[in-house]
């Protein structure tokens, strides 16, 4: 599994990895504890397929 922190192009980076082989959950995440801070954080969750 893959966790891939992104603010922007969050669309394009999602297509981008269905298209190379993976299913992609897009999600909005603030954890202190995990060091994700702010207001605008996407986490992608990718498995390869």
């Amino acid at each position: 599994m893959i966790c891939v922190w992104c603010t922007v192009f969050a669309k394009e980076m999602q297509k981008k990895l269905e298209a190379i082989g993976f299913e992609v959950k897009v999600n909005k995440k603030r954890s202190i504890v995990e060091g994700i801070l702010g207001d605008n954080n996407i986490v992608f969750i990718s498995t390869k397929l």
